[in-house]
């Protein structure tokens, strides 16, 4: 997304999309960790849920539609993204 070879929506406006998407079950996982994570239920799911830090300042946050209809991107830079792709199908 950073280096634009995917067309995305990028800042406030993938917040909103994101904040507005119809989610169900997603994936989730944070760069430099081992581990995923599935999530049911991500109906209240929103960017500013994303947007917490705790130990992850330095890590990017990636988290996309279990069925990959959508995918927002945290990234750990101040100056990119957030990024979110809706897949039209």
């Amino acid at each position: 997304f950073s280096y634009e070879q995917v067309e995305a929506i990028k800042g406030d406006e993938a917040k909103t999309a994101f904040d507005c998407c119809e989610k169900a079950g997603a994936y989730l996982f944070i760069q430099c960790t081992d581990e995923a994570w599935y999530i049911e239920n991500t109906g209240l799911l929103t960017a500013a849920d994303l947007a917490v830090d705790y130990c992850f300042k330095r890590a990017d946050v990636y988290i996309f539609d279990a069925q990959g209809k959508w995918a927002y991107v945290r990234t750990h830079e101040t100056d990119c993204g957030p990024y979110f792709l809706q897949v039209n199908r």
